[in-house]
């Protein structure tokens, strides 16, 4: 099964960006992930809500652009339903037994995604209850994919 990350925006933190390559490199045991960020439109704190839309549109159709037809597509939405990380690991060996070729993922800007505009199989997934930067969301995603992986393989991981 192959990965697509699809986010809005650039990782700025450098130990974010250290904790991103730490995970891809575990993970080229398990798969291939491939990371497109796309470009995040300028945003002032005080924006109408059309002014809000508007950019959430922009941004969700650069993320649609980039990711592959086939596979199942899933949205990190706040809103989304939350899983335990063993129902991650069951969801990615359920994919895996029935022969899902690709999991594309998205991480919207700081205003979220366009609901509309997501395709209507796409899945919305929730990491937490709690908010986290986009670039903390990124590698939190990356982390709990390999856990998912090793616990889909029946490998310990739990440090």
């Amino acid at each position: 099964m192959r990965h697509t990350l699809v986010a809005v925006g650039k990782i700025r933190a450098s130990y974010l960006n250290a904790g991103v390559q730490e995970y891809l490199k575990r993970l080229r045991v398990y798969t291939r992930i491939d990371i497109i960020e796309v470009r995040e439109e300028k945003a002032s704190e005080h924006l109408s809500t059309a002014e809000q839309e508007k950019i959430k549109r922009l941004e969700t159709e650069r993320l649609l652009g980039r990711i592959p037809k086939e596979g199942i597509v899933i949205a990190l939405d706040p809103r989304g339903e939350a899983l335990t990380s063993e129902m991650w690991g069951e969801a990615f060996l359920k994919w895996m037994n029935a022969g899902v070729a690709h999991v594309s993922w998205l991480i919207g800007g700081s205003l979220g995604l366009a609901d509309d505009m997501l395709p209507r199989n796409a899945k919305r997934w929730s990491l937490s209850s709690l908010t986290f930067t986009h670039g903390l969301a990124r590698l939190i995603l990356l982390e709990q994919l390999y856990r998912a992986y090793k616990i889909g393989r029946g490998e310990p991981y739990h440090k």
